[in-house]
């Protein structure tokens, strides 16, 4: 949490591992659900992402409403509240 909040600049405020357990009943051979999970991982886009260097693009758009507005925006007061 160091590095999320912004606490240490050393600590990454990601995730350091990612764990996942699956649970399966059903009718196959353990060696069946082996080779499943063998394939899901394969192609799973999600363990992809975590597992690659993924390149990734961040873009903001502000969209400000007439009511947000800050009050240098409005007429008549400047940021001091005085009348301009």
């Amino acid at each position: 949490m160091r590095g999320f909040f912004g606490l240490d600049e050393q600590t990454r405020p990601g995730f350091g591992q990612a764990r996942v357990a699956v649970q399966v009943r059903g009718p196959e051979t353990p060696q069946r659900y082996a080779e499943l999970q063998a394939a899901v991982d394969a192609h799973c886009p999600v363990l992809d992402l975590f597992t690659n260097p993924t390149t990734v693009r961040t873009a903001l758009t502000v969209v400000r409403l007439p009511e947000q507005a800050s009050i240098l925006d409005r007429p008549g007061k400047d940021g001091e509240g005085r009348t301009t």
